[in-house]
């Protein structure tokens, strides 16, 4: 075998290579760039469902989704899309003194899996104020480094 074919076999397998790592590597801040925008979305709700939130909370929570936003919860039978959603009792104090734990997290191309426990106290009909603990399964899809779906089962 001569020495140019030796020379071009082993670059173009280095070649191969680096653009393997390259990917790899693309791939990895993509997911890194979804897992971050998860848990800003987690950090953001429980900031906007504390007694003494304020409105540079709502503003973070809001800068997180695409104009176009829909959030469902498929066991109650609800959709909130856009404003509707912003404006809802999911966020706008029916709840307080909010603790996320971030149990697991699962990342694909667009969109995020997050199972959480949530520790808060819920505003009763009465308006009394009673603790409730909740595991969750989020369903996120991120669309421009935005949320652009939230299905909350």
């Amino acid at each position: 075998m001569s020495k140019a074919k030796v020379f071009v076999g082993v670059f173009f397998t280095v070649l191969n290579l680096s653009c393997l790592s390259q990917q790899a590597s693309a791939d990895n801040i993509k997911t890194q760039s979804l897992s971050l925008i998860v848990l800003a979305y987690l950090d953001a709700y429980a900031a906007i469902n504390q007694v003494d939130s304020d409105a540079d909370d709502f503003k973070a929570f809001n800068h997180l989704f695409s104009d176009d936003v829909v959030y469902e919860i498929p066991s109650q039978n609800m959709r909130f899309e856009a404003d509707e959603f912003l404006s809802s009792d999911v966020t706008t104090g029916r709840i307080r003194n909010t603790r996320i734990i971030l149990d697991s997290l699962i990342v694909s191309d667009v969109t995020a899996f997050a199972k959480i426990s949530q520790f808060s106290e819920v505003k009763t009909s009465e308006g009394a104020w009673r603790p409730i603990v909740r595991q969750e399964l989020l369903v996120f899809e991120i669309q421009n480094g935005k949320i652009h779906r939230i299905i909350d089962y």
